[in-house]
């Protein structure tokens, strides 16, 4: 594979929508964290300039520290499973927590995996049951299977294919290169 193909990604002066609710709505990545390459993946700490922004915005910085929570760029697992979304997106943190209230769209568990952020669900070692489906603790919702944050009755987010709140754009579990 080219150097290219691997170096696709986030890198500085993308365009990234906000996936929270602070009240941004697009910011330029003008720092991205320790990075090699010079590209970022889901979970990075970036520091954005606000491009635009709600009359209800409740950020006061003009550049807010982030993650990166979306991409377009497919992942890869160590497991095989290969995804990707249909915008680019962050959330605002301060004080290594969440500026905002609720994450918007879907998101990556291993996302808020890091040591900045608290996790909001429920423990890996507990079965996660989604709503409609039945009593048995086998059964799990394919969404959480995935690791995917945000998707559920409260959120109010569907999985079209029009980008409006970043859906998941692409999830198979292919074993080994995703290019098979």
């Amino acid at each position: 594979m080219f150097l290219s193909g691997l170096l696709r990604g986030l890198q500085k002066m993308s365009i990234v929508r906000c996936g929270d609710t602070s009240g941004i709505v697009k910011g330029c990545i003008i720092g991205l964290g320790r990075t090699r390459h010079g590209t970022g993946k889901i979970g990075d700490r970036i520091k954005v300039s606000v491009r635009e922004k709600a009359a209800d915005c409740t950020v006061s910085n003009k550049k807010p520290r982030g993650i990166i929570i979306r991409r377009k760029k497919e992942t890869v697992r160590r497991d095989g499973m290969v995804f990707k979304f249909d915008e680019n997106a962050f959330v605002v943190i301060a004080n290594n927590k969440l500026v905002a209230s609720k994450i918007r769209g879907p998101g990556v568990r291993h996302a808020e995996a890091g040591d900045w952020l608290e996790r909001h669900d429920q423990p890996d070692d507990q079965p996660v049951q989604a709503e409609g489906l039945g009593e048995d603790e086998g059964e799990k919702h394919a969404d959480e299977e995935a690791g995917l944050l945000g998707v559920g009755p409260d959120t109010g987010v569907t999985d079209d294919a029009d980008g409006q709140a970043g859906g998941l754009r692409h999830v198979s579990a292919l074993r080994g290169s995703p290019y098979q």
